[in-house]
């Protein structure tokens, strides 16, 4: 539920690869904070998330597979 701590896990391209990142914590608290007006916004951030574990991994085992 945290954002992905690229530094720490050594994911030094990650701020290239993912120019929009979003997490389930971030979420939780646009949440709570009345972020979000509508729950088409709710859910742009849903798939954001999900976006964005796609393209990060997808990138990144191509470059494994290669």
């Amino acid at each position: 539920m945290l954002p992905v701590d690229w530094e720490d896990l050594e994911l030094k391209d990650y701020p290239d690869v993912i120019k929009k990142p979003m997490d389930l914590g971030t979420l939780r608290a646009n949440l709570k904070n009345g972020v979000y007006s509508t729950f088409d916004d709710v859910f742009a951030d849903i798939a954001l998330i999900w976006e964005n574990c796609k393209v990060y991994n997808y990138s990144t085992d191509m470059v494994k597979i290669a």
